[in-house]
This record gives structure tokens, C-alpha cells and sequence, in this order.
């Protein structure tokens, strides 16, 4: 079994609506639009991603610095999460995993990446309200 089609299988099996790009699937977790990207070329690998929870172009009042700081916070403070700013000026998270087709659970294993994607959105708003 392919990567993706565990993602897909786990995403069936707890009642997640999907849609499916290419390698991408897309779905609404944890109060948040989420994007796991699966693909062949590395079948042991899988990103789950919540893109733009922040946008720099929407938000002038905060300087680049400030959302920067915000990142490598999060980064230092939550475990397997990446934070960034996209080319666009745009924040995202992921989650970014290795996986192996014998994982006896991976729902315990994605659910855990959808509660850290939960909370690094939750902190970085805190940062960047301090």
C-alpha cells in the first residue's frame, strides 16, 4: 500500500471529507483547510500542511520581523512543526513525517500532526498579539 492510499484509507475511516490533486489531498481538520501531500517519488514520506494561516500583504500593522520571530518560536517550541514565510509573503505549517507502510496506527500518528498543525496556529497568533 502507497503512502497516499494510507493517508486516503485513514481519512475514509474517520469520516474525513477529501478531495483529491495528484499527490494532494485536501481537507478541513481541527478547524482548519489542510493539505497532505503523498507521493510516489517518496513513499515513505507524507506533509500535512495548513497553508496561509497568516498573510503579510493583509496585514500591514505587523512587520516581517515580528512574524518571523513568530516562526522560529514555534519552531523551537513545538516538536515537528515548520513554520515559514512563502515566497507570496504567506505563513505556513507542516507537519512533515516518515512513515512505512507495516505502521500498525497511523491514525494516532495523524491526528497527533493535525493537533501540532492546531497548535502552532494557536501560538502564533499569541506571538503575535504579545
Amino acid at each position: 500500500m502507497t503512502n497516499k492510499e494510507l493517508v486516503r484509507n485513514f481519512l475514509q475511516q474517520e469520516g474525513y471529507k477529501f478531495e483529491e490533486t495528484g499527490d494532494v489531498l485536501h481537507f478541513k481538520a481541527q478547524g482548519m483547510n489542510l493539505v497532505c501531500e503523498a507521493s510516489e517519488r517518496d513513499n515513505m514520506f507524507v506533509r500535512v500542511m495548513a497553508p496561509v494561516i497568516y498573510s503579510l500583504s493583509d496585514n500591514s500593522a505587523v512587520s516581517r520581523e515580528k512574524v518571523l520571530d513568530a516562526c522560529n518560536h514555534l519552531v523551537e517550541r513545538v516538536k515537528t512543526l515548520k513554520a515559514y514565510i512563502d515566497r507570496d509573503g504567506d505563513v505556513m505549517l507542516a507537519v512533515e513525517l516518515f512513515i512505512s507502510e507495516d505502521t500498525s496506527d497511523l491514525s494516532a500518528v495523524l491526528e497527533r500532526a493535525f493537533n501540532v498543525l492546531g497548535l502552532g496556529r494557536f501560538e502564533f497568533s499569541n506571538q503575535l498579539t504579545e
